[in-house]
């Protein structure tokens, strides 16, 4: 929903330029780029559920900061650092996935892609009625909101599939 709303949030509620407005898109693309990037040497060093979990708690605090201060270049740079520490979250998972269950990679793939899409549906749609109703600023904390609620559910699934191999 970031990429659908942010560009029009910036531009009628920061009072920022297209411009900068754009800007604020491509340090994000950038940002999750780069974490693509850095996953793949992190995984040789950290378990990739803990990137996936603990990446979304620091891109929630990330996009929450940039977000609630209202100030633009805290919002690019808040951005930008969620774009890093989220960036990986779909090829992990992915991978992931496809190490728990090695015979159905094209399952869990399909599952976790389809996932994804009906994601990009429903929340900028939601973003939307929530602007119309209590306008953008109340309407982007779904951003910060919805990554806290991965890190709790990652975390509650870590522990979860850490004690059934225990156990």
């Amino acid at each position: 929903s970031l990429t659908v709303w942010l560009p029009m949030y910036m531009e009628t509620d920061l009072l920022v330029s297209p411009t900068v407005s754009n800007l604020a898109l491509s340090v994000l693309w950038l940002g999750i780029i780069l974490g693509r990037m850095a996953s793949a040497y992190l995984t040789d060093r950290i378990k990739p559920v803990k990137i996936v979990v603990f990446g979304n708690l620091l891109a929630a605090i990330s996009a929450a900061i940039g977000i609630l201060m209202m100030q633009p270049v805290v919002l690019i740079i808040g951005l930008g650092f969620a774009g890093l520490f989220n960036g990986a979250t779909i090829p992990l998972l992915v991978t992931i996935a496809s190490d728990r269950y090695p015979e159905h990679t094209g399952t869990t793939s399909s599952m976790i892609f389809l996932s994804g899409a009906f994601a990009t549906m429903i929340f900028p749609w939601l973003v939307g009625r929530i602007a119309e109703s209590s306008g953008f600023q109340m309407a982007l904390q779904l951003t910060w909101i919805t990554l806290f609620v991965l890190f709790a559910a990652g975390l509650v699934l870590s522990r979860s599939l850490k004690s059934n191999i225990e156990g």
